[in-house]
């Protein structure tokens, strides 16, 4: 390589590429407006939770619409997303008798922060968030958690973290911070050079004061023995089916289920997997909460 080339590509790592990894899109929360759970008739709290390093996430408790309530499900959504896009499964949960649980991660949505940490920092921020919701809250029951993409991470992390979580459903996760952000940049650049994607990391460690090789939902499923279904799409083009099998396969739990779709991608489960993945779910939280 000339070294011009290594140069430009020693810049590019530590001014573009390390700032694209911890630095998501923030969607524009403008259009979601008259988004909000109560558009669809549903009882909800708009909450400000400060997480210990003093960033105001911003979230909703949406109460079930079936009496007794069966408990209270934490939904996490995809990276440079929101709550917003989580409606759905927030309706087919509510009207399935149990609470919801809704915020933006930090550096997403309506929630403060620069930075995402794929669960580095997120699983403090959740349990934090726990620790209001039990105090504000007392009759909400068991807490089960469910997670997308980013998400499904960070849940399996929260759950290794936090043994308050009873259950999880893991969609769509990644095994291992620097193993998919090596497929990400790759993708990005085109560039199949590994030291430069650990150049890129290594300056968003420095930035955003966490370790990539802490970040690992493979190593934190080693700590779960809580009931868990993993779901992924066999056509995902994201992240490897592959990676969320090799997270389900180090669960602890006697209590796991590996639901593969078929023919869906990363961001159209529903679509495929039809009302045999939406009862897969409310039966799995029935049964575990």
């Amino acid at each position: 390589m000339a070294i011009a080339g290594y140069i430009g590509l020693r810049y590019a790592a530590k001014h573009v590429l390390a700032y694209s990894v911890i630095c998501p899109h923030r969607v524009d929360i403008g259009r979601y407006k008259d988004v909000n759970p109560g558009k669809v008739g549903l009882c909800y709290d708009v909450l400000t939770v400060v997480t210990k390093d003093s960033i105001a996430l911003k979230g909703w408790f949406v109460h079930a619409m079936q009496s007794p309530v069966r408990g209270s499900i934490f939904i996490l959504h995809g990276i440079a997303d929101s709550k917003f896009s989580q409606q759905k499964m927030m309706e087919l949960l509510c009207n399935n008798g149990f609470n919801c649980i809704l915020f933006d991660h930090r550096a997403h949505g309506e929630s403060g922060g620069k930075f995402c940490t794929f669960g580095y920092f997120e699983k403090y921020d959740y349990s934090t968030v726990l620790d209001t919701i039990m105090a504000d809250y007392p009759m909400a029951g068991s807490f089960g958690i469910l997670g997308h993409s980013l998400g499904a991470a960070i849940s399996v992390q929260v759950m290794a973290y936090d043994q308050r979580f009873c259950c999880g459903v893991i969609e769509s996760s990644f095994a291992d911070l620097r193993q998919i952000a090596h497929d990400y940049l790759k993708q990005k650049t085109s560039v199949p050079l590994p030291f430069i994607a650990d150049m890129a990391l290594a300056e968003s460690e420095r930035i955003a004061h966490f370790q990539v090789d802490s970040v690992s939902p493979a190593n934190a499923a080693l700590r779960i023995v809580k009931p868990v279904m993993f779901v992924h799409g066999l056509k995902d083009e994201r992240i490897s089916p592959e990676y969320g099998r090799s997270v389900y396969d180090n669960i602890q739990s006697p209590v796991k289920i590996w639901y593969p779709i078929p023919d869906a991608g990363h961001n159209n489960l529903s679509k495929f997997g039809g009302e045999e993945y939406q009862r897969k779910i409310v039966e799995f939280f029935k049964k575990n909460m």
